[in-house]
């Protein structure tokens, strides 16, 4: 019964990032620079780990970061 309530948690996540993806830059940028508890949540259940390296990450946040100080 586990099994499959976790799937069922894995398709809203999944959900959630399709519906980021598509949304404005500004919103994804949002979601992944947030503080928020569900941004948080919705960073621990990310689809796209290991996608990219550990440089290009931080380089993201860094690019994302500064875009949102201006």
């Amino acid at each position: 019964m586990k099994e499959k309530a976790a799937r069922g948690s894995a398709r809203i996540w999944i959900r959630e990032w399709e519906r980021l993806l598509e949304a404005p830059l500004s919103d994804l940028l949002g979601a992944l620079t947030s503080q928020s508890a569900r941004s948080r949540e919705l960073r621990q259940n990310n689809p796209f780990a290991g996608i990219l390296s550990e440089g290009e990450r931080r380089q993201v946040l860094e690019v994302a970061r500064s875009t949102k100080e201006r």
